[in-house]
C-alpha cells in the first residue's frame, strides 16, 4: 500500500514464514515467498464487487 515499507513487509513475511513449522507451512501450502515487479502486481485486475468476498 502506499506509504508502507515493501521492503520492510516482504521481510517480516518471509521471517514470519520461516518460522513456521515444517508441518504448518505444509499444511497451509507455503513454501515461500517471491518478489515481483510492482507494474506487473498492478497489471492484475481486481474482480468486480458483485463476485463478492470469498469469505462471504
Amino acid at each position: 500500500a502506499k506509504g508502507n515499507d515493501a521492503d520492510a513487509i516482504f521481510a517480516a513475511v518471509e521471517r514470519a514464514i520461516l518460522e513456521l513449522t515444517a508441518t504448518d507451512r505444509a499444511i497451509l501450502g507455503l513454501v515461500g515467498l517471491v518478489r515481483i515487479p510492482a507494474e506487473d502486481y498492478l497489471a492484475i485486475p481486481n474482480p468486480p464487487e458483485s463476485a463478492g468476498s470469498p469469505a462471504a
